[in-house]
């Protein structure tokens, strides 16, 4: 499309990878007495840490409690969602504007209902976003790339996430890396809702965009705290599973994910040796979540690991 801002899109698609409906915390040192967003899930042959990540923080999340550097260093290998060290990034990038962006001239105007549409340019307008940038997007991307910019307005940085912590890590020291899923995977996914769950989709970020600050800071308290129950709720009001009309996609990008990567976990558990397993914290938490379901396979110990 004509006048289409590459930059904007290249930059868009390193960042929306791994964002799992918009969870994001920082950190600070923790007392003795509380735990962390981290498991241990032992097997008669191995074990694996589960340690819940935010994709963007800030510096001063760092460092990171003791007991979580200590686990993966003493791990084998390296398991994240999708390894970012290996990513062919112009691949990407071009995939995403041809799964996100429209070039047959409609645009997101068009599939928006008027409210929505006009909160939608007085929010770009208010904070001096780019609305004909997302105006060319399909809803997924558009509703993607919402939350990444209001997060960065923020002054959260995806480049400060904890997996790019720990895969630079495993970079620097020749660590052996393990994803659980793909860069493509998760595009096609996003890209695969249809066009009338897209726009649900987007709909709903656009309504929630005003509350942004406020349960963010919320997220940062629970995540801090390991307090998995005040998480599990403040995750449940920000994603979809509490509107009927979005269960599929909360389904698709939660559920079905998670029991792969149970499966995944388990397998790489029965097989022998210390894996430091990083994925999103909104994958471990839950009656679905990887934790519960590893305590369900029955062949595993699990407990939440103590600051130190």
């Amino acid at each position: 499309m004509k006048g289409m801002p590459f930059a904007i899109s290249r930059r868009i698609a390193r960042r929306a990878l791994g964002v799992s409906l918009l969870v994001a915390a920082t950190a600070s040192l923790l007392p003795a007495e509380q735990k962390l967003l981290l498991w241990e899930a032992k097997g008669e042959r191995g074990k694996a840490y589960l340690f819940g990540s935010v994709h963007t923080a800030k510096e001063d999340m760092y460092p990171l409690n003791s007991a979580i550097e200590q686990a993966y260093k003493s791990a084998d290998k390296l398991v994240v969602e999708v390894n970012m060290n290996a990513v062919d990034q112009q691949a990407i990038s071009a995939k995403t504007m041809k799964l996100g962006v429209n070039f047959d001239g409609t645009t997101l105007a068009d599939s928006l209902p008027a409210e929505e549409l006009k909160a939608l340019k007085t929010f770009c307008t208010e904070r001096g976003l780019p609305f004909a940038a997302l105006n060319i997007m399909k809803p997924w991307l558009a509703a993607m790339t919402l939350a990444i910019m209001e997060y960065q307005r923020q002054g959260y940085n995806f480049e400060l996430g904890l997996d790019r912590h720990f895969l630079k890590q495993a970079k620097e020291s020749g660590k052996e890396v393990v994803e659980l899923e793909s860069a493509d995977f998760q595009l096609n996914m996003l890209a695969s809702f249809s066009p009338e769950l897209q726009t649900k989709f987007v709909v709903y970020s656009i309504r929630e965009l005003d509350d942004v600050t406020d349960k963010v800071d919320a997220l940062m308290s629970a995540w801090r705290n390991g307090d998995v129950a005040e998480l599990e709720e403040l995750m449940l009001d920000m994603g979809q599973s509490n509107d009927r009309e979005l269960e599929p996609i909360h389904k698709a990008m939660f559920t079905d994910r998670n029991h792969a990567m149970e499966q995944k976990v388990a397998g790489m558990i029965e097989q022998g040796g210390t894996y430091f397993v990083v994925v999103g914290a909104g994958h471990l938490i839950g009656d679905e979540g990887v934790v519960n379901l590893l305590r369900q396979d029955g062949r595993f110990e699990v407990a939440q690991v103590q600051a130190q």
